[in-house]
């Protein structure tokens, strides 16, 4: 197995996920740094719709498009990962650690008002709600908090536990 434009079934399925992987996982280190490997997942597929294993290739254009197209998420990532980047720094800035907190609430608040509850966001939320809470209490960012409380149904407990503090 190798790499190639052209269309292979289990090569492509496995292109496809790692376009998927490395898109977000850009976006956490550049503001939509991801947005050239999104674009590979949709190529790719195009291509797999219109190829004789066009099974679940519909779906999987969909999901790429979706997750793109959430600029609200993708924003999310970015701004929190740049807080624990700041965080680590030999001088800590809190500023710049507020700052992406601030951005990282708003894009939740505007996310919910637009979207509703989201998926992809559940599971980012599902992976670091716990730091993200002990980031929001620390830096007193209660509203945010409120917020995650009631569109993170599944981990209501650490939200409360961290606006009790």
């Amino acid at each position: 197995m190798y790499y190639t434009t052209a269309f292979d079934p289990l090569a492509s399925f496995l292109d496809y996920y790692a376009f998927l992987f490395i898109a977000t996982e850009l976006d956490t280190w550049e503001y939509m740094g991801g947005t050239t490997f999104f674009n590979r997942a949709i190529e790719l597929s195009d291509l797999g719709k219109d190829s004789d294993w066009s099974v679940g290739w519909d779906d999987r254009w969909k999901k790429s498009r979706k997750i793109k197209s959430n600029q609200y998420l993708r924003s999310m990532r970015f701004n929190y990962f740049t807080a624990l980047d700041a965080l680590a720094a030999e001088e800590v800035d809190i500023t710049i650690v507020k700052t992406a907190m601030i951005t990282f609430h708003d894009d939740l608040l505007t996310l919910d008002k637009k979207m509703g509850s989201n998926k992809e966001t559940l599971h980012f939320l599902k992976a670091y709600h716990e730091s993200i809470a002990e980031l929001l209490s620390a830096l007193n960012l209660k509203d945010a908090l409120e917020l995650l409380l009631l569109y993170d149904h599944d981990n209501k407990k650490v939200y409360e536990s961290y606006l009790k503090n």
